[in-house]
């Protein structure tokens, strides 16, 4: 693992996001659920509570429909390595932020608790 440990509270963010709410340019692209990891923003590995899910195209720039990377771009937009296209596409970072904290709100609101998701070990 990178940086701190998570907290409880951070390692369920994390997991709600990957496992419930998918990717957020997918999303702003109409996409039902896509697999994601966790970004965190501005590289900040041991902020935990700074981030936001991005499947692997648009996180490390892996096609997952089997075409190249141009033709990916037509399908699911651009990558965050294509710096200038995804800020303009989806927003700085710190809007796609607001907006990933937005739809936990959103998700939370539309369950009997927001301990469901929680998986104990």
């Amino acid at each position: 693992m990178h940086g701190k440990p998570r907290t409880k509270k951070q390692a369920r963010r994390i997991q709600l996001i990957t496992q419930e709410l998918g990717c957020l340019a997918c999303h702003l692209e109409g996409f039902s659920y896509e697999p994601c990891d966790y970004h965190h923003c501005d590289d900040q590995k041991q902020n935990h509570d700074r981030g936001y899910g991005l499947c692997p195209w648009h996180h490390r720039a892996v096609p997952t429909y089997g075409v190249g990377g141009s033709n990916m771009i037509g399908i699911k937009g651009p990558c965050k390595s294509m710096k200038e296209a995804f800020l303009r596409r989806y927003g700085t970072e710190q809007e796609l932020l607001d907006l990933q904290d937005k739809r936990i709100m959103e998700w939370e609101k539309g369950c009997v608790s927001s301990e469901s998701f929680v998986t104990e070990e």
